[in-house]
């Protein structure tokens, strides 16, 4: 076997993958839908839809970075078809879900900034729960969703940071090290 069809047959195999988890999250959302589910189970699926959206994420990017290994053209294009059918699935999951997210985090970030209360490590948290959100919008090619443009997402980002950079001015930490100065 040549070295493109190993990288190909790979990138096709992670890609079924991702479909399959793609079909995972399809159930974990049809069973999250039923009535009367008991809370501890709706618990449950929520943390499996998060853990497979994830997962999701992870297995396209990694087809990604093998697809681009091969120059076949005719490849690319099957390829380009394939993850088309289930990026299309996971926006129509997650996109509303995706967008309420990056609303919290800004919403948080706002509040902190205009309110004067900080907590130490929430521009921590919500730098991690915002790049979590960035890097699956960039597999999913969900970057220019109404919404979730550029600009929105550089907004929040901002807040972040000058949320991160008062954090670091309010809590400032004792140096214990250095020597006292008389």
């Amino acid at each position: 076997m040549r070295s493109s069809e190993r990288v190909e047959s790979r990138a096709i195999h992670i890609l079924l993958s991702a479909r399959a988890v793609a079909e995972d999250m399809e159930r974990f959302r049809h069973h999250l839908s039923l009535p009367g589910l008991p809370p501890a189970v709706s618990d449950l699926l929520a943390i499996e839809l998060e853990d497979a959206t994830s997962r999701l994420s992870n297995l396209i990017s990694l087809a990604i970075s093998e697809v681009n290994q091969s120059a076949d053209p005719a490849f690319r294009t099957h390829f380009e078809a394939m993850l088309k059918e289930v990026r299309g699935r996971w926006v129509q999951l997650h996109l509303k879900k995706i967008a309420a997210r990056l609303a919290y985090i800004d919403r948080q970030a706002d509040d902190t900034l205009t309110s004067g209360m900080y907590r130490l490590g929430l521009a921590r948290r919500l730098e991690q729960s915002y790049g979590e959100l960035h890097t699956t919008l960039v597999a999913m090619d969900a970057i220019d969703t109404p919404g979730l443009e550029d600009h929105v997402l550089s907004g929040v980002l901002e807040k972040i940071t000058a949320l991160a950079e008062l954090e670091n001015e309010t809590f400032k930490l004792l140096d214990l090290d250095r020597k006292a100065t008389s």
